[in-house]
């Protein structure tokens, strides 16, 4: 049925495209981060099936990892993309916590969502009681190895660390080199870190290391034993070499090394490579323990707060949900599938059942280091790591843990390779302000400067040195000494009050009951002066996708909300009244520090102003497209 509505939806924009209120509504772009053509393809082979199975047009685009790391902000603030490929985590968790991304479970039934999924998959993309993430596979990391070697002198996968030892030591009587080691793009190395930590502290230990902290005394020189022994005892096959991680299979097969320590995304190319020839067996802990932490990493599907194809990326979760889609893509991936009821007819490899055996006796399920570790703990233990790989000594390991803790501090937003970055501050939660930050990309980029957005609760940005407010429309006196008001608006927006379902909007200043409740879309100064004037004693303080929410389930009776909010909701709201409060002007603020800015960058807002893009961006956010009443 959810499926139904959101074609009949579809059909309903379709309508409105030939009125001319908005541009090309059946067509989506989506971003996938891929790494060989086996991704590309299957990528492609599941949009097509969609395609034919819908209405709606896929644009896709793929990125290396570097690339597609190093734009996503960007992506995400400008609205590049309906639908973009991430992962689980603290990475997650940070777009989250901005309101850069939508809840999935606003766009499709949040039961079908559980009933489809395995709950740790849920519980893993879900962040204030709503599910934030698709999952759509994940993998756990392990050891891939040469069947044939270990047939040869009768070897077994090892069942603990010290079987693991002493089939290295068998290896090396052997003269066969036990590793080969994957450090090209230096996150592979931190595995050893994930699990080392995990084995010696648990899950306690390895939040300390995220933390930018070193554990207890006894941990530290627990940690230091193990990787002593790993980096000092020639088990590496040309150490200092900065092998890619899709040359540690061709290594094995070569029988250059008999194993490496990596995740399954290698599995497409050990199926296709050397299928019958390559084993893998799960990580051996000290001690094995049935209820055992694994390093499980997530891969998700997520929707940014930009996009205007709210009901066209609704269509597609809802095909991509059915446990046919879900599997396929995550097996033909050599991912693990995150299905209720994973589909029987797929064949899995030796491999995959090894691992996903392993996932279904693990008691705790984490995300990869770097995903949950700020970047700069994360560059100085794979600096560390791959320092001590090199030298054959656990030193450059030794010399982090006594610096006793690692500055975590982000840093300011690194510029772009040409232009300088100017950072500007705005609200959480507001649809409008994503168009703001596509206004100012038109006015800036001539100027020669690129812009960042950071999203603030609060105006305290410019005491922390931000080059300006993206948008506002009232001035705030925290403004005042810090900031300059651009006199050119970049567009005039309504403020709007909408009403459930069984309340109407034929409402005067003071009018509210006092026992209504009142929810604002964001903290916003304005919002709150209407929640005053129209008397509201009883207003819920929510995110913008909780109030939405809240107003279609009936807790609450009111929404206060501006503009492209309302428009962004429209379709989902037929029963609902609204009024327009007032039309206001929407203004950028500059930092005094960039004084010698304003009167340019002025005079290049009223050139975008009249441009045709400009108008488009008006439309597509819905500025002059609503009525000012709906009673």
């Amino acid at each position: 049925m959810r499926f139904l509505r959101s074609l009949v939806l579809l059909a309903l924009l379709a309508l409105c495209q030939g009125q001319g209120l908005s541009a090309d509504k059946t067509s989506i772009r989506v971003a996938l981060l891929a790494t060989g053509e086996k991704q590309m393809a299957t990528y492609s082979r599941l949009f097509g099936q969609f395609e034919a199975a819908s209405n709606v047009k896929v644009q896709l685009d793929f990125y290396s990892d570097i690339t597609f790391k190093k734009h996503i902000q960007d992506w995400i603030e400008l609205g590049g993309y309906d639908l973009l490929y991430w992962q689980a985590g603290n990475r997650l968790e940070k777009l989250v916590d901005a309101q850069t991304i939508l809840p999935i479970d606003s766009l499709i039934d949040s039961d079908l969502l559980k009933a489809q999924l395995q709950t740790s998959g849920v519980d893993t993309v879900t962040f204030h009681d709503s599910i934030y993430a698709l999952p759509i596979g994940q993998y756990i990391w392990g050891f891939y190895y040469n069947k044939e070697i270990f047939a040869e002198l009768n070897l077994k996968p090892p069942a603990n660390w010290r079987e693991f030892t002493l089939l290295i030591k068998t290896l090396r009587d052997n003269d066969i080199t036990p590793l080969i080691q994957a450090s090209s793009d230096g996150w592979p190395v931190l595995a050893w870190l994930d699990y080392f930590a995990a084995d010696t502290g648990g899950v306690a230990l390895r939040d300390d290391l995220i933390r930018g902290q070193f554990g207890t005394k006894l941990q530290q020189s627990t940690l230091l034993s193990l990787f002593e022994y790993l980096v000092s005892n020639e088990l590496f096959f040309a150490p200092k070499h900065t092998w890619r991680w899709d040359q540690a299979i061709p290594a094995l097969l070569r029988k250059q090394a008999a194993m490496t320590l990596l995740a399954q995304f290698v599995e497409g190319q050990a199926q296709r490579l050397g299928n019958d020839k390559i084993g893998f067996f799960p990580f051996p802990y000290q001690k094995q323990v049935p209820n055992s932490i694994e390093v499980a990493p997530m891969e998700v599907f997520v929707v940014p707060s930009s996009t205007n194809k709210r009901n066209e990326v609704a269509v597609f979760l809802d095909f991509i949900i059915k446990y046919s889609a879900i599997d396929s893509l995550a097996y033909e991936l050599g991912w693990l599938s995150v299905s209720n009821q994973p589909s029987q007819s797929l064949r899995l490899s030796e491999r995959t059942l090894a691992a996903n055996k392993r996932t279904s006796q693990a008691g705790k399920l984490l995300q990869y280091f770097d995903r949950e570790a700020p970047p700069a703990v994360t560059k100085a233990w794979t600096d560390s790591i791959i320092a001590s790989f090199n030298t054959a000594s656990a030193l450059p390991i030794r010399h982090l843990m006594e610096e006793k803790t690692v500055d975590i501090a982000d840093g300011k937003p690194e510029a772009k390779e040409l232009e300088p970055l100017l950072n500007f501050s705005t609200l959480k939660g507001l649809k409008g302000t994503f168009l703001a930050s596509k206004i100012l990309n038109l006015v800036y980029s001539p100027l020669g400067y690129d812009i960042s957005v950071t999203r603030f609760p609060d105006i305290k940005s410019l005491d922390l040195g931000s080059d300006g407010i993206l948008v506002s429309v009232v001035d705030d006196p925290g403004f005042e000494g810090k900031s300059i008001k651009l006199t050119e608006p970049l567009a005039e927006t309504g403020v709007y009050l909408i009403g459930s379902e069984k309340n109407n909007c034929e409402l005067g200043p003071g009018a509210l009951k006092k026992t209504q409740k009142v929810s604002m879309v964001a903290e916003a100064i304005r919002l709150s002066y209407w929640a005053s004037e129209l008397g509201a004693s009883l207003i819920s303080q929510r995110n913008s996708e909780d109030s939405w929410r809240a107003l279609r389930n009936g807790e609450i009776d009111y929404v206060l909300a501006f503009e492209p909010d309302l428009y962004a909701h429209r379709l989902e709201l037929d029963n609902n009244c609204f009024i327009q409060l007032e039309s206001i002007s929407a203004h950028h603020f500059l930092s005094s520090k960039h004084a010698k800015l304003v009167e340019e960058v002025n005079k290049r807002i009223a050139e975008v102003k009249k441009t045709d893009i400009y108008k488009q961006y008006l439309q597509e956010f819905g500025l002059g497209v609503l009525p000012r009443k709906k009673i």
